[in-house]
């Protein structure tokens, strides 16, 4: 089985668009969210910090978000949605 390279400026454009940015936003947004734990768990409890339920909605909310996103970007990148579901996520 051979795999076709793309050929043109456009057809490169396209299958980076396709897969590379959705999926590196989506793991950049995971990225976050697993930092954003590493800081709460780093706070000292006695500090006044805690993990509150807002903060874990935030971090739910952003994972789900930028997860839906780029499934929709990379399956279909002319979709508006994914691409705002990924914007969505990283905020």
């Amino acid at each position: 089985m051979t795999s076709r390279r793309p050929q043109g400026v456009r057809e490169l454009r396209d299958a980076l668009v396709r897969w590379h940015v959705p999926i590196a936003l989506a793991v950049l947004a995971v990225a976050m969210v697993v930092a954003s734990l590493v800081l709460i768990a780093a706070i000292a409890p006695g500090q006044g910090s805690s993990l509150d339920t807002y903060a874990v909605a935030g971090l739910v909310l952003g994972g789900s978000y930028s997860t839906v996103g780029a499934l929709i970007a990379t399956r279909r990148p002319d979709n508006a949605i994914g691409w705002v579901f990924l914007v969505v996520g990283l905020s």
